[in-house]
């Protein structure tokens, strides 16, 4: 009996716990994105670094520009604050299902890259962390 609510009890969570092909994902690398380095995410840059990113949106854009924001948070201040570091709006193409860009960050620190669509900047696409060390 225990075996099979063992069994029962891994397969639900199997079930239930599956990977969302459809929401939407952002991958930095320090190298260009390609097929071969966008497995390999990489969340430590060196200050003035290319970090080079992807937005990859499986359903494709519903608007023809994103936000792209980044926040620095500071280890200075209590409960580490946030501040606006960088922000781009970027056009795309509706439909289309990934953009790839860079940016470069001269300052340590611990940061967040958010992509917006410029009509709904409530609801982020995709967020990622890293740090510049």
């Amino acid at each position: 009996m225990k075996k099979i609510i063992t069994t029962f009890f891994i397969l639900s969570l199997l079930t239930l716990t599956g990977c969302d092909k459809e929401k939407p994902i952002l991958v930095t690398n320090s190298k260009p994105i390609t097929k071969e380095t966008v497995n390999y995410p990489v969340q430590n840059f060196a200050p003035h670094q290319r970090i080079n990113y992807a937005l990859i949106v499986p359903k494709g854009f519903t608007d023809s520009v994103i936000r792209m924001q980044i926040i620095k948070k500071s280890e200075k201040s209590a409960y580490w604050g946030y501040s606006a570091y960088q922000g781009q709006d970027i056009n795309v193409e509706k439909g289309k299902q990934f953009y790839i860009g860079y940016t470069t960050i001269p300052e340590v620190g611990y940061y967040i890259m958010r992509f917006f669509e410029i009509k709904n900047l409530d609801k982020e696409i995709a967020k990622f962390d890293f740090w510049v060390k």
